[in-house]
């Protein structure tokens, strides 16, 4: 017996195709149970089912559109790209397909092409009456290519026929957010909150923003910002992820992740090349209910990372009090906090024998802080220890003459003891007043110098 042919419609209801009842109806079954391993996550199973739909009818537009999603969570998107191409050949109308095209062009970087098939879906998606998951995909491809008002005109018009579709909600609340639409943002979000925790944190954010009349940056939506994590791409590619950004961004708001966490997530967000995570981050900086510690963090990463200038001043509030500091003050502080960080790590790896590098490092570190008379007095007793004396002396000398201290005076003083000219020691020591000296470790020293001088003349008259 001949199996009855039937039409196959495609997703503009148009006939464009006549195939045999048994086989439609073993594609349908088998599609859906490869759709149930993709929403499980369960990709690799849900492929094999949609190549068997294939083998036996490859021009099933909807298992192809499900097998180039299916590739994209993968993050094989130059294989998406080619599926959902398929899929516009069998129906050349399918704005789905044309959603799952822009949005791997997206994750390639190609924002040209992804342009020209959201242009054409968009022309396409008032003409023909489309399933709800079709528009909610593309309101979604839109946000994801960074069009969050053509997104947001998009949720309007179809706003009455997407009242229950998750995806559409999300789409439709994240590109209100980036519009600053916040009340429009928190009717939709509200009504998935239970379901996705990220609408949630969305709407703690809005509520927190108006409250600091601060503006949101971007927020991003989860496409294949996951995947990115998974390929081991640069950092500074991923702090530009919108979303990824965003969920850095909210973690240090949140109460249940440590401090070190937090830290992290800060110095994620400084590789950013987004000016308004910046704007955002000072904002918060007088917020009295944000722990102290996360706040002079915050202020000391964008100062390190040339978002503060000297002449800016700044507003924090510490202890319950706000205070106004310059930006000078800031980088002067860090400053210090650099050089003393250098100095310990070349103290560190002098003191573990690695006198060379020790060396390298103090060589490294006069030419990114010239100024610094600390770090001549470091290298010079790196080479006084090597038995360089000529040069020594010449960086002891240095450091005094980009600032007078006793600590360059008392280093001299040993050098020139070693180097047996006793006069010009005690010269160079005699200018050096034991009451000035507040360190414990320099009073120690200058006693022990005294003696070393005593005991040269000593000699000296002996002989």
């Amino acid at each position: 017996m001949v199996d009855k042919m039937v039409p196959f419609k495609s997703s503009t209801g148009r006939v464009i195709a006549e195939i045999p009842a048994n086989i439609l109806k073993r594609s349908l079954h088998q599609n859906q149970l490869g759709m149930r391993y993709l929403v499980k996550g369960k990709t690799k199973e849900a492929i094999r089912y949609f190549n068997k739909v294939l083998r036996k009818f490859p021009k099933y537009y909807a298992a192809l559109n499900n097998l180039a999603l299916a590739y994209f969570l993968e993050g094989q998107y130059q294989k998406a790209i080619s599926y959902a191409k398929q899929a516009l050949k069998a129906d050349s109308e399918n704005v789905l397909s044309m959603a799952l095209i822009a949005e791997s062009y997206v994750a390639l970087g190609q924002f040209e092409e992804a342009k020209s098939y959201l242009e054409k879906a968009l022309s396409l998606v008032k003409k023909y009456d489309y399933p709800e998951q079709y528009i909610a995909k593309i309101i979604e491809a839109v946000v994801v290519y960074g069009d969050d008002k053509t997104a947001w005109a998009v949720y309007r018009y179809f706003r009455e026929n997407l009242k229950n579709v998750t995806l559409a909600l999300l789409a439709g609340g994240i590109a209100a957010t980036n519009e600053k639409k916040y009340k429009d943002a928190v009717e939709l979000l509200q009504k998935i909150r239970s379901k996705v925790k990220f609408a949630d944190e969305i709407i703690k954010m809005i509520d927190y923003a108006q409250k600091r009349r601060l503006k949101l940056p971007r927020i991003g939506i989860d496409v294949f910002s996951s995947k990115m994590l998974s390929r081991n791409l640069p950092v500074e590619q991923l702090a530009n992820d919108d979303y990824l950004k965003t969920k850095a961004l909210f973690s240090l708001f949140r109460d249940d992740l440590s401090m070190s966490d937090k830290i992290q997530n800060l110095r994620f967000l400084m590789l950013s090349e987004d000016d308004a995570v910046f704007k955002f981050l000072m904002g918060v900086l007088t917020d009295d209910k944000l722990p102290d510690d996360l706040k002079k963090y915050i202020l000391t990463e964008l100062a390190a990372n040339g978002h503060i200038s000297e002449k800016d001043k700044i507003k924090i509030t510490l202890d319950g009090k706000t205070e106004t500091i310059t930006g000078k003050e800031i980088l002067k502080e860090i400053e210090i906090r650099e050089i003393n960080a250098l100095i310990n790590r070349g103290l560190s790896l002098k003191q573990s024998g690695r006198i060379d590098e020790a060396e390298e490092l103090f060589r490294k570190a006069i030419e990114q802080y010239p100024n610094t008379p600390e770090l001549y007095v470091n290298l010079a007793n790196i080479l006084r220890q090597k038995k360089q004396f000529d040069e020594a002396e010449k960086l002891f000398k240095k450091s005094l003459e980009i600032r007078d201290n006793p600590i360059s005076r008392l280093n001299l003083t040993a050098l020139y003891l070693q180097m047996n000219r006793t006069a010009e020691a005690k010269d160079i020591f005699s200018s050096v007043k034991r009451d000035d000296l507040t360190e414990e470790g320099l009073k120690r020293m200058y006693d022990y110098l005294e003696k070393m001088i005593q005991s040269k003349e000593e000699q000296s008259v002996e002989s």
